[in-house]
């Protein structure tokens, strides 16, 4: 019994090698090798929650990941973008400020490889993103969506 408790503490050791202060982190929180996290504070992981290899999370804007959440590996989740809403002609095609606007995922959804979410998205409850998906608009708890854009 001590040696499978003593590989889980080497597991977790390898596959969250560099300790990252986010805002709030639940516990049994699993994040895979080559993860990325802008601002880390603004992040906040529930409980229970697996971020696959190579995910980037940006939280300029906020990123709340609720409890029982999936993440595959290359999951991409950005909380801000440029303003290019009627930028100033001279700084085409976007202008110096930036529109920052939480994600939020909320439990027990999955989220397949290479998925790109933008900001302001919130994906409900239960809900499952195909792999490769572009997720630009809230997704229904429940849903399984997929595509460019998500649908």
């Amino acid at each position: 019994m001590k040696f499978i408790v003593y590989l889980k503490r080497l597991y977790r050791l390898i596959a969250d090698p560099k300790p990252v202060s986010f805002k709030l982190r639940g516990e049994n929180v699993v994040i895979e090798p080559n993860c990325k996290f802008g601002l880390p504070e603004n992040i906040e992981i529930g409980s229970n929650v697996k971020i696959g290899e190579g995910t980037s999370i940006f939280a300029q804007g906020g990123c709340v990941i609720k409890n029982g959440t999936i993440l595959a590996d290359k999951v991409d989740i950005r909380t801000a973008n440029h303003h290019y809403d009627g930028a100033d002609l001279g700084m085409l095609p976007f202008d110096e400020k930036i529109e920052a606007k939480k994600v939020v995922i909320e439990e027990n959804v999955w989220i397949a490889s290479n998925v790109i979410i933008l900001p302001g998205v919130t994906i409900g409850e239960g809900a499952v993103v195909a792999a490769g998906a572009v997720v630009t608009k809230d997704v229904p708890p429940l849903a399984v969506v997929g595509g460019n854009p998500a649908k």
